[in-house]
């Protein structure tokens, strides 16, 4: 509304009532109602229609977290059910252990980038608990090593 994008009017017919929807990872039990309406849509469009959700794939669904919400569902239960070409959706037919370990993936680079980087054979000095009263550049060439010091162990030099 601010950038002229949007008519103010509309806006104010349709805030009139809010619904606050929780994520479908708080909502374990609309996973599977929610999967067999997708199922009833995809029979609709599909020329070879999934005949339903083996057991095993169910209990995946169920224990999957949903960081996607129900647009991840909806997404992968359209992918099962072009990959089962007419049979029962197995849990082979799920991409849930993909997009679990790139969430994962993601996660551990982050942590990596934000991690101090430490060399083979380094002593770190010990943290102080009170502030030094020295100036920190003395400080820092009596407590650390320089850094073509630090260089030269790491290409073995």
């Amino acid at each position: 509304m601010n950038r002229g994008q949007f008519r103010e009017d509309l806006f104010y017919r349709l805030n009139v009532f809010a619904i606050q929807l929780p994520p479908l990872r708080d909502r374990r039990d609309d996973v599977l109602p929610l999967s067999d309406a997708f199922l009833a849509e995809y029979r609709r469009g599909l020329g070879r229609p999934p005949s339903g959700i083996s057991r095993d794939a169910r209990q995946r669904l169920m224990d999957y977290h949903w960081p996607g919400n129900v647009r991840e569902l909806r997404n992968i239960l359209e992918r099962a059910a072009i990959l089962c070409d007419g049979g029962l959706i197995t849990g082979d037919h799920l991409a849930l252990t993909a997009a679990r370990s790139a969430g994962a993936a993601l996660r551990d680079a982050i942590v990596a980038a934000v991690a101090p980087v430490s060399f083979p054979g380094e002593r770190r000095p010990p943290r102080r608990s009170r502030p030094c009263r020295r100036r920190p550049s003395r400080h820092c060439r009596a407590r650390r090593p320089h850094r073509s010091a630090i260089s030269a162990r790491w290409t073995g030099r």
